[in-house]
């Protein structure tokens, strides 16, 4: 019987832990950097070429999927005499394009010089982001310069950065010596193929770091900074406006020496409301407060962002959705206080407000944070409603261009569950694999997964023993 029990623990827990070690996993394989490939087929062809994943189709019809040099995608047959790394090639995501690859011949930097060798190389690597910044505060200053003079010199100064951009350029070349010419700005990522069969591997954490870190611009998709950002400012800013509430209606439940049919009613209907989807909360929110308040505030205000949905209508909406768990979370907390207690405090002559500072407060603190936190979890495992009230489908442009470490209220904002479900990049970065879909999904389960964690530890740990 024991060992029955213990089975059954065991396969609980694989099954719980399954998903996530397969997310992370996933992410891990994804993070890695393509490897052009010098792939050499049964009838001599040579080809530089990176190999793409292949489906149920290609494994059926025995084909092959690579993403060839000029970034096109070709069908091999599944019969190769060999295939290796080329060390001196290199992968060069973009913006303007698809990815490409080749040898790097040369690098024009846009003021006359050409580099080549170690002096390219490192110029590939540094260039791309430098010359996004100078077009990113050009770009600001034309948008916020005067009408007149200063307008016009501020286009003269863009139009000039826009010349050395045309001109700033890296050249690939394949193997049958065609070519190539990238624009630098336009140059997402870059690497050069590893010779180890371990460097991509050991590269997948570096370039999670980058992807991370890298600041939004409104030439590229940029990082996941801004998307952590609105989503932790979301989730938190629900706490205060639905955890804050549920906490000081339970104890004001709880102070009542002998609760009446409304506090009965309240503790069921918690419990009742915590059941009810997201997407019902969502509807509501999008017809109450985008619709209803949005309205009548963009109205007042001669504006059009609080009808768009934003930061502040989506924590309403998840603190509404979550204050049910919260509330009877923190009555079950407050519950295990010891009533013998508070008794006697009120029998000594202390008022209610005494009771509740001196004796409820500091026995179920720890208890209150935990349905605190526990609330926190469930509006950060929630992604419909946002889709409804204003959450952004697209990482780029102006949706990330005004974020820095806490986002606009109003308006469209980004979200990890949204941005993963629904990715805004093309059909070709998702053969390849494009990790910020994934590294969103695993951001999203460690911070729900942590919160929780958080929220059991606190509820599990009981009131404090009084001295």
């Amino acid at each position: 019987m024991r060992r029955a029990g213990t089975f059954l623990l065991l396969t609980v827990i694989v099954l719980l832990l399954l998903p996530l070690l397969s997310l992370g996993w996933t992410t891990l394989s994804r993070l890695r950097p393509p490897q052009p490939r010098l792939l050499v087929l049964d009838d001599g062809r040579r080809i530089l070429a990176a190999e793409l994943d292949r489906d149920l189709e290609d494994r059926r019809e025995g084909t092959r999927r690579v993403l060839q040099a000029d970034g096109s995608v070709g069908f091999l047959g599944s019969a190769t005499v060999s295939a290796m790394t080329v060390p001196e090639a290199w992968f060069v995501r973009r913006d303007d394009g698809p990815p490409v690859m080749g040898r790097l011949v040369g690098l024009a930097t846009g003021a006359g010089d050409t580099l080549r060798g170690e002096a390219a190389e490192t110029a590939l690597r540094e260039m791309p982001e430098r010359i996004r910044e100078d077009k990113t505060r050009m770009a600001r200053e034309v948008r916020s310069a005067a009408p007149g003079a200063a307008f016009g010199r501020a286009m003269r100064q863009w139009e000039l950065l826009r010349v050395a951009d045309d001109r700033a350029l890296a050249f690939l070349e394949d193997l049958d010596g065609v070519r190539r010419p990238v624009r630098l700005s336009a140059i997402r990522e870059s690497w050069k193929a590893s010779s180890s069969a371990l460097g991509p591997w050991l590269a997948a954490p570096i370039r999670a770091w980058t992807l991370f870190l890298e600041d939004p611009d409104p030439w590229s998709g940029g990082g996941l900074f801004p998307v952590v950002s609105a989503t932790l400012a979301t989730v938190f800013l629900s706490g205060l406006l639905g955890g804050i509430p549920a906490i000081l209606a339970a104890l004001r439940i709880s102070e009542r020496t002998s609760p009446g049919r409304g506090a009965r009613w309240i503790r069921r209907g918690s419990a009742w409301f915590a059941a009810v989807p997201g997407v019902v909360w969502g509807t509501i929110g999008a017809g109450v407060l985008v619709g209803g308040a949005g309205d009548r505030l963009d109205r007042l205000f001669g504006d059009h962002a609080w009808r768009n949905g934003g930061v502040l209508w989506g924590a309403v909406t998840l603190g509404a959705l979550s204050a049910p768990t919260t509330l009877s979370a923190a009555l079950r907390a407050i519950d295990r206080t010891p009533r013998l207690a508070r008794e006697i405090a009120r029998s000594c002559g202390a008022t209610r407000w005494q009771v509740l500072r001196l004796v409820v407060l500091p026995q179920a603190s720890r208890g209150l944070a935990g349905a605190w936190v526990s609330g926190l979890a469930r509006a950060a495992g929630e992604t419909a409603p946002l889709l409804m009230v204003g959450a952004a489908r697209s990482v780029g442009g102006m949706s990330t261009e005004s974020v820095h470490w806490f986002p606009r209220l109003s308006g469209g904002f980004l979200h990890l569950g949204v941005l993963a479900c629904d990715p805004p990049w093309p059909a070709l970065e998702a053969e390849l694999g494009h990790p910020l879909a994934f590294l969103s999904l695993s951001l999203l389960a460690a911070l729900c997964v942590a919160l929780e964690l958080v929220a059991t530890r606190l509820l599990r740990q009981g009131p404090r023993r009084s001295a």
